[in-house]
């Protein structure tokens, strides 16, 4: 077990405690029980809003409540880590797609979850489709 001395205590004191995002690949999630929780961003199922907060699903950590809104998390998570917002509500990481069911209109991650695109989604998710696809070698 590591001993901790004043500056690790006054480091820790410093560490947000709402989430945040420390580098383009590591996320921090303030204290659950007494600790911090780190996540690379490729570890990252899907996020689902939740009124105010956001529900992490992870791939070796429980679901996670994070304290800031799904709107925090969104531009740097779909512009940097190419995300795909299939709702208003849930972004996932395409990295964990198992299957998709355009006639249904759902997602199937790797960890089960299943998500229903919405409407105005659904032509993005037929041009995904397409280009998995397209570029997928038999």
């Amino acid at each position: 077990m590591l001993q901790s001395d004043d500056s690790d205590q006054t480091a820790l004191k410093s560490l947000p405690k709402s989430p945040v995002i420390l580098s383009d690949s590591i996320l921090c999630f303030g204290l659950v029980g007494a600790s911090y929780i780190l996540a690379k961003v490729e570890e990252i199922i899907a996020l689902e809003a939740d009124r105010q907060v956001c529900l992490l699903h992870l791939a070796h950590t429980p679901k996670l409540t994070a304290n800031r809104h799904l709107g925090f998390f969104k531009p740097k998570l779909i512009q940097q880590h190419h995300f795909l917002e299939i709702s208003k509500s849930v972004l996932i990481n395409p990295a964990h797609l198992l299957r998709i069911q355009p006639r249904d209109r759902t997602i199937t991650l790797t960890n089960g979850l299943s998500f229903s695109v919405s409407k105005s989604r659904q032509e993005y998710i037929n041009q995904l489709v397409k280009h998995l696809l397209d570029h997928w070698e038999f």
